[in-house]
């Protein structure tokens, strides 16, 4: 007999090998220690409550993608259909003022189509 044990835990990002990759390739950016407390982290900057200086926009196409900005730190993040993390790492000034500012950054990444 075959005794087989299944634990489903509610991911943020869209599976484990996401949220592996993201980790190994941003986490370090936040001090992030594991996969769980990155995950953590990207969770509550995409759940936190828009302020004055967060900047938010959804895709009107494709698959509907949430993006986020905080201006004062430059993190950003993405979620597909608005709930399932796609990615968060903060920013370059650089890339943000190419796009003129937090706000024209947000937008562009909204104009942009994904399927």
């Amino acid at each position: 007999m075959l005794n087989v044990m299944c634990i489903f835990i509610d991911v943020p990002f869209a599976d484990a090998f996401k949220l592996s990759s993201h980790f190994l390739k941003h986490g370090h950016k936040f001090g992030a220690t594991s996969e769980a407390e990155y995950e953590r982290m990207a969770d509550e900057f995409m759940s936190k409550a828009i302020t004055a200086d967060i900047y938010e926009c959804t895709s009107p196409h494709g698959r509907r993608d949430r993006n986020r900005l905080e201006g004062s730190t430059l993190y950003f993040g993405a979620a597909y259909n608005g709930d399932t993390i796609a990615t968060y790492f903060p920013r370059s000034a650089m890339a943000v003022q190419r796009k003129g500012g937090p706000l024209g950054f947000v937008l562009s990444k909204c104009a942009e189509v994904r399927f």
